[in-house]
């Protein structure tokens, strides 16, 4: 049986060389990969605060606009007319006060 033919391979590298350069490619993937995580979850961490954020005021206004209520004074020896959102006139009498929502229905 003929025995293989031998093979001369010439390297420019050693194989240490290769390791260390394999080495340093995965370890410089594992941290890109690890910045990329990092910024997604501060990208759903910012999103989500700012939906939070969103909602809070959202619901703050509406409320503020339903429970608000304006009142108008006539103090003593003086008559006013007061003019409602609803565009009528209301003509106070010395020392009386009325009091109206805003906004009637949101």
């Amino acid at each position: 049986m003929d025995s293989p033919p031998e093979l001369d391979l010439y390297f420019e590298k050693s194989k240490e060389d290769i390791w260390n350069c394999l080495e340093t490619n995965m370890a410089a993937s594992s941290i890109e990969k690890q910045g990329t995580n990092r910024s997604k979850k501060t990208m759903h961490s910012w999103a989500g605060m700012s939906i939070a954020a969103l909602l809070i005021v959202a619901l703050g206004t509406g409320l503020f606009f339903r429970l608000y209520t304006k009142s108008v004074f006539s103090p003593t020896g003086e008559h006013l007319t007061a003019f409602l959102p609803d565009g009528s006139m209301v003509k106070m009498n010395a020392d009386s006060e009325i009091s109206y929502k805003l906004l009637v229905a949101l």
